[in-house]
């Protein structure tokens, strides 16, 4: 997906330089589509660009609330932690879990939707 967009912004900047007055909705035009659904496309992407990050984010979060638990549940097992903070630790895992498989949802989600602007 990425070398699609890569190849729209290069051919689009192609064009600008040649006629500074060229625009999106010229482009449009040559790609035999109307403004708005370039433009949706656009959006559509960014947007996925996001959601991804998204993910990362939430992964990056998740084994940290894993090791956080790791270390809760060492610390309860030689009694320098309460075990209460070890079972609090384990349903923070859970919450995380949950975002990354709610995160990568809506990634699958933004896929479609661009797919399906894209083959309109």
């Amino acid at each position: 997906m990425k070398a699609f967009n890569d190849f729209l912004l290069k051919e689009f900047k192609h064009r600008k330089e040649k006629n500074k007055r060229y625009s999106l909705r010229a482009f449009s035009k040559t790609l035999g589509m109307n403004s708005s659904t370039l433009s949706q496309v656009e959006d559509a992407y960014w947007n996925l660009v996001a959601a991804w990050r998204n993910v990362a984010i939430q992964e990056d979060a998740l084994k940290q609330a894993v090791a956080q638990q790791n270390s809760n549940v060492r610390l309860a097992k030689a009694g320098r932690a309460a075990p209460i903070d070890a079972v609090e630790s384990s349903s923070q895992v859970a919450i995380y879990q949950d975002n990354v498989f709610s995160a990568l949802s809506t990634v699958s989600q933004l896929q479609n939707e661009l797919k399906a602007l894209i083959v309109d």
